[in-house]
């Protein structure tokens, strides 16, 4: 059997993290691995690394939704900037 390498051990500590939805800010931090690796090892074994900071639902977003909704129902979404989840949920 082989021993594991430094690099090998590297990317099963960032697989494991990003297997346990933590985000690529949250394992580049508690490893102390730089950044572009971290995103790489995300990369080529498909995990999504893009934050979701920005793509939180705010209390504000879904009021300005439910509006918009309101409003007029068939109103395209493109026009009201919001996401398909959030409108979904809303109208659900």
């Amino acid at each position: 059997m082989l021993k594991p390498s430094a690099e090998y051990n590297r990317k099963a500590a960032i697989i494991e993290g990003l297997c346990a939805e933590r985000s690529t800010m949250e394992i580049i931090r508690l490893f102390g691995y730089p950044r572009a690796i971290v995103y790489d090892v995300g990369k080529i074994y498909g995990f999504r690394t893009v934050s979701k900071e920005r793509s939180a639902r705010t209390t504000a977003v879904v009021e300005r939704a439910q509006v918009l909704i309101l409003d007029d129902p068939r109103q395209l979404l493109h026009v009201s900037d919001g996401c398909n989840e959030t409108v979904e949920t809303v109208a659900s």
